[in-house]
């Protein structure tokens, strides 16, 4: 179940933050506890909720069916780890498109396995006001954009492959994403005072081509474009190569040796 923020669609995304449900059969776990998928499956979608964690081991199969959009749905302050297997929104959905995972006020950490939306207006991931990080897997949209952030959303991503038709980022209503890391099939966009910061070497941004050059802090070269749009901003945090950092190590202490030498003769 998507819901945007337009007028029309306001009484849905309030029911989904008071915790709607359909009334197609789903797996629910909303006891505050840690569950676990894993090989124990198949699930047609999962639902968390009410502080409750999962985590999605090597080995699941969480596929969404008979009408949700997407394979995990993760609100009130939960939390879902995917660390293997496949979370998949529905491969079949209508003009709206499927979510692998949508959260809201949650946090969703992804360091394995494969994630993926379907449709026009799918998303590998969709966040409402969420904390996301990535350090590894894959997230992917099969016909659109991959991560999608909302309302003051925050990801961190070092690792791991952003792939899809659609572009790779975008974000929205001020937040914020940190890169440190990672592939991207397509570039980013930026909307409404939402900021990109990005950390690695050579890092150069051409405002009128929009193109992000450079390598990464883990040493993946990047070249792509950022698309910045009311008031979006892109930061880049220049870390020096270690070979750099050697030499100044070892000047330092070279510094350090020729003044204690001084101060023994003195």
């Amino acid at each position: 179940m998507r819901c945007m923020l337009s007028k029309s669609t306001l009484i849905c995304y309030i029911l989904l933050l008071a915790g709607y449900q359909s009334t197609v059969a789903s797996t629910v776990f909303n006891d505050g506890q840690t569950h676990t998928a894993d090989s124990n499956g198949p699930f047609d979608h999962i639902r968390v909720d009410l502080n409750t964690t999962l985590n999605v081991l090597p080995g699941a199969n969480i596929v969404a069916d008979d009408g949700f959009g997407s394979g995990i749905y993760n609100t009130r302050g939960s939390m879902v780890n995917v660390s293997g297997g496949n979370v998949f929104g529905d491969s079949t959905p209508g003009p709206e498109g499927s979510r692998g995972i949508q959260t809201d006020e949650s946090q969703v950490h992804i360091s394995g396995g494969l994630v993926r939306g379907f449709g026009g207006g799918g998303r590998g991931l969709l966040s409402y006001d969420s904390q996301i990080s990535i350090s590894g897997g894959v997230l992917d949209s099969v016909n659109s954009h991959t991560l999608l952030l909302y309302l003051g959303s925050t990801a961190s991503i070092t690792g791991g492959s952003l792939t899809g038709a659609g572009v790779s980022i975008v974000a929205y209503n001020e937040s914020v994403v940190t890169i440190r890391g990672g592939t991207f099939s397509n570039g980013f966009i930026g909307y409404n005072s939402s900021v990109f910061h990005v950390y690695g070497t050579n890092l150069a941004y051409n405002p009128v081509s929009d193109l992000l050059t450079g390598v990464l802090q883990n040493g993946t070269p990047i070249n792509l474009t950022v698309n910045l749009q009311q008031n979006a901003q892109l930061i880049l945090h220049d870390i020096p190569e270690p070979s750099s950092m050697l030499l100044a190590l070892f000047g330092m202490v070279g510094i350090l040796a020729i003044r204690r030498w001084r101060w023994f003769r003195a």
